[in-house]
């Protein structure tokens, strides 16, 4: 029953060892990139909100 514990733990660090964790400028650039994306689908969102609501206020207005 140890064995299959210290086993179990050496499997473990080894698998976290192949972990490759990514670079401070990559997690930078890549959030930029989320927050910019996310700002242009809301301004897309926004204008689309726009022209329908104009739409149906001359359509039923």
């Amino acid at each position: 029953m140890f064995d299959r514990v210290v086993i179990f733990f050496k499997g473990l660090k080894s698998e976290y060892n192949k972990i490759i964790f990514p670079s401070v400028d990559n997690i930078i650039r890549d959030s930029i990139i989320v927050i910019l994306c996310s700002f242009f689908i809301g301004l897309l969102i926004f204008v689309f909100d726009n022209v329908i609501t104009f739409g149906f206020g001359f359509v039923f207005g």
